[in-house]
């Protein structure tokens, strides 16, 4: 039997096509998944751009871009679309809309793009056209934060504009003068940071404006920009020149790290600006000569500049060449006849200044409200934060301040931060050689104070808002704040000091005091105040009339003319109490008022013992005092003389050391009424009373006294109120010497008492005065008495004194001298011998 089974397969060689089935059963279905996607990628694109390309494109631009601020000026309203847009699309109308309505408008905007040039980053805009462009008001500007990322430019992807053409843009009246129709036309292009274009601007409606630039920052650059301005036209108004009309050329041309460029601009046919710029070497230079009285409305500054400004200035270069200056190496350097401007620049946006000016500038910076011979300004200014500051030293030479203040050198440290048309202003300044229109400013700031201030400058307005500041004057040191306007001519002013030296202001009064101070005035010196004083202590002879301390109020006000209004003054003190109003014309003072004093007479000689009260009428000048005043008081002595319930009525006029007028005193004493009348004068503190007549007392007098510090005289003639008959008295007290000498006839009293001859006389001094006494005669019968001995007057007072006499057939003599005290326990010890007895 034969065997039939057949052979086993190889085992190498078996499962071969089975692998090479499933790998080609893996490479079709991958195949057919990768055809499958990209057959739905490109029917989803195709469907993606017919989708865009049509009226849902059209729609989806317009939500996107319907609303969207721009950069605050207002809201984008589109209108409808037609067309492309992803290719060719027409807009029929953009609208701007602000706070106040649509004030911008354009018509018929027609853009053809390449979208697929975005693939290589570069926005190709084949061209833009625009029918028409209206512009019917200036817009408004919403208020914005700060953006937190500023737009880089770098960030820009390349951009290509084939054609740019605006047909009309129509300007309202007032936007920018007249209203008027341009034309713009151009194209750009830009590519990695180089910038290639061109711009032609032009008026259509009239004769005007014409504007032609090429610019290529490629590897060469070049620029050629001219421009033709007609005036009364927008680029007129823009140059300031809208009365005289502008022309101009600026090119440039070379490559970005070699080249050089000009400019020449001229206003009404004069070459007003002619300037150069070159670069290389890694550094650009540009200079320039501008004669600002080429403009007729700058004539004024170039008066004050003194003609021509001459500007020199100097920068490194980055890598980019000329694209990329370097802010933070510039150095430059402005100069003109009366001002010269030098800048040296250490960072970005700080810099080394330093200024000088002759009163040119210094005019321009204040609108004329400071003047100086020079200035000098020298310090860092520093533009690196939200607001601009300085920090520096000034110095000037005879500047003039508003209100005629002139200084004529003021120097120290200064700090500004604020915007430059409202500083605030941070100084430290030394001044000699100060002088004021008025004498009252020469007695309170003298010619070299010193002034600490904190305030802004308000240019626009010319006005100073003094925060704060420190006076160290020769009336004191003085703090407050205070505010200046010069186009109001108008100034106000607080100051306080704790130690103000008043023999400054005001020479009858010397001493030291707190005073606090409010006034505000004008340029012509008319003003209002009020003051109040506190602590007064007086000085030199003030102080031995008047006992600290003391304080006083006063308000009023100054008249342009001078005139001087003290509508209410107050004063107290220890002694005294004061109300008052007064006024000055010229050098005359009047014053009105009560007063209330008690201790030391205001008067010499005079001594109070409870409160005087005067009303008093007082004019006060060159000629000296003219006063009315009618005082009161509990009791009022002159040496030996006590009133009490006096009343003294006086008028009198003269200098002070040497015041005469007339007065009359009333009032009552222990032995009857007082009422006399005098006229006196005044011999520096001694009162001399002439014509001296009244009742004093018992007695009548008639005749004349002194009184003085350390005097008192007397000539009179003295007799009894009820009776008849004189007596003589010539009395003086000088020095605590005493003489008397009293001398009568045939005086015969009320009680019908009477003395045939009597004589006094008394002299030495007070404590020991030596006596005598001479009497004859006594109600008809024969008497006669002679007294010797002496008087003491002061200390404890009392007399030694012996008699010898005879009283008709009766002799009378003393055993022993006569011993009188009379002290607080009088006594009299007395030993007689009469007759024979």
């Amino acid at each position: 039997m034969t065997d039939t089974t057949p052979p086993a397969p190889t085992p190498a060689s078996s499962p071969a096509p089975k692998r090479r089935r499933r790998w080609r059963g893996w490479i079709i279905g991958i195949t057919a998944t990768v055809t499958t996607l990209l057959a739905i990628l490109v029917i989803a694109a195709v469907s993606g751009v017919l989708l865009m390309s049509g009226p849902f494109g059209r729609e989806l631009v317009r939500e996107t871009i319907n609303g969207q601020d721009i950069a605050g000026y207002g809201e984008v309203e589109i209108g409808a679309i037609s067309g492309n847009v992803l290719g060719r699309f027409e807009i029929d109308r953009i609208r701007v809309r602000d706070s106040e309505g649509v004030g911008l408008e354009a018509r018929d905007v027609t853009l053809a793009w390449s979208p697929w040039a975005l693939r290589r980053y570069v926005l190709r805009i084949d061209a833009f056209t625009v029918r028409e462009v209206t512009m019917s008001r200036t817009p408004v500007r919403a208020e914005r934060p700060p953006a937190e990322d500023p737009f880089d430019l770098s960030r820009l992807p390349r951009i290509r504009v084939g054609e740019a053409r605006i047909n009309a843009i129509r300007l309202a009246e007032g936007i920018a003068g007249p209203a008027a129709v341009y034309a713009l036309s151009g194209e750009l292009r830009h590519d990695t940071g180089r910038w290639r274009g061109a711009l032609d601007a032009r008026r259509t409606d009239a004769v005007g404006d014409r504007l032609l630039a090429e610019i290529d920052f490629a590897d060469a650059l070049s620029l050629d920009a001219r421009f033709d301005a007609p005036p009364g036209g927008l680029l007129s108004r823009l140059l300031d020149a809208e009365s005289q009309g502008a022309t101009g050329v600026v090119t440039a041309a070379g490559t970005l790290d070699a080249g050089s460029g000009d400019a020449e601009i001229y206003i009404g046919g004069e070459l007003a600006v002619d300037g150069r710029l070159v670069w290389a070497d890694r550094e650009a230079q540009a200079s320039a000569q501008i004669r600002p009285d080429a403009w007729t409305r700058l004539a004024r500054i170039s008066e004050l500049l003194g003609g021509t400004l001459s500007a020199e200035a100097r920068a490194p270069l980055g890598r980019d060449g000329i694209t990329q200056p370097d802010i933070g190496g510039l150095t430059a350097l402005i100069e003109a006849p009366n001002a010269r401007l030098q800048v040296a620049m250490t960072g970005e946006r700080i810099g080394q200044i330093n200024l000088e000016a002759r009163s040119a500038l210094v005019a321009l910076a204040t609108n004329d409200a400071v003047l100086a011979e020079h200035l000098a300004l020298d310090g860092v200014a520093d533009l690196s934060g939200d607001t601009p500051a300085f920090t520096g030293e000034i110095a000037g030479r005879a500047v003039t301040l508003p209100g005629g203040i002139r200084l004529g050198a003021v120097s120290g440290p200064v700090s500004t931060t604020g915007a430059l048309d409202a500083p605030r202003i941070n100084t430290q300044l030394a001044v000699t050689g100060a002088s004021y229109d008025g004498d009252a400013l020469d007695r309170l700031l003298g010619q070299a104070p010193q002034l600490t201030a904190d305030f802004t400058f308000v240019r626009e307005d010319t006005r100073v808002e003094m925060h704060s500041y420190t006076a160290r004057l020769p009336t004191g040191v003085f703090t407050g704040s205070g505010g200046v306007s010069v186009p109001d001519q108008r100034w106000r002013v607080e100051a306080q000091s704790s130690r103000a030296r008043f023999n400054r202001l005001v020479d009858l009064i010397k001493g030291e005091g707190a005073i606090a101070l409010n006034a505000a005035g004008d340029f012509a010196g008319a003003l209002t105040f009020d003051a109040q004083l506190d602590g007064f202590a007086p000085a030199g002879e003030l102080a031995e009339r008047l006992e600290a301390p003391l304080s006083a109020t006063v308000s009023g006000r100054r008249e342009a003319d001078g005139g001087l209004f003290l509508d209410a003054v107050t004063a107290q003190g220890p002694q005294f109490a004061l109300q008052a109003r007064g006024e000055q014309a010229g050098d005359d003072w009047r014053f009105n008022g009560d007063l209330a004093w008690s201790g030391t007479s205001p008067l010499a000689a005079l001594t109070l013992e409870g409160a005087l009260e005067a009303a008093f009428e007082a004019q006060y000048g060159p000629a000296g005092l003219d006063l009315r005043l009618d005082a009161s008081a509990g009791a009022l002595s002159a040496g030996p003389l006590g009133i009490t319930g006096a009343r003294l009525r006086v008028e009198a006029a003269g200098p002070m050391d040497a015041l005469s007028g007339a007065g009359r005193l009333t009032g009552a004493s222990d032995r009857g009424p007082v009422d006399v009348s005098a006229e006196f004068a005044r011999d520096g503190e001694t009162i001399r009373l002439s014509r001296l007549d009244g009742q004093l007392a018992a007695v009548r007098i008639d005749g004349s006294a002194s009184v003085g510090p350390e005097v008192i005289g007397a000539d009179l003639i003295v007799s009894p109120v009820s009776g008849f008959g004189e007596l003589s008295l010539q009395a003086e007290l000088r020095e605590g010497m005493i003489a008397i000498r009293a001398e009568a006839e045939d005086i015969v009293g009320e009680d019908v008492a009477y003395i045939d001859r009597f004589l006094l006389t008394l002299n030495g001094p007070l404590e020991a005065a030596v006596m005598r006494l001479e009497a004859d005669g006594a109600y008809g019968a024969v008497f006669t008495a002679r007294a010797d001995g002496t008087l003491r007057l002061i200390e404890e007072p009392g007399a030694e004194v012996t008699l010898n006499g005879r009283y008709g057939p009766y002799a009378i003599a003393t055993l022993s001298p006569i011993e009188v005290q009379a002290g607080p326990l009088p006594s009299v010890d007395v030993a007689l011998r009469i007759g024979d007895g």
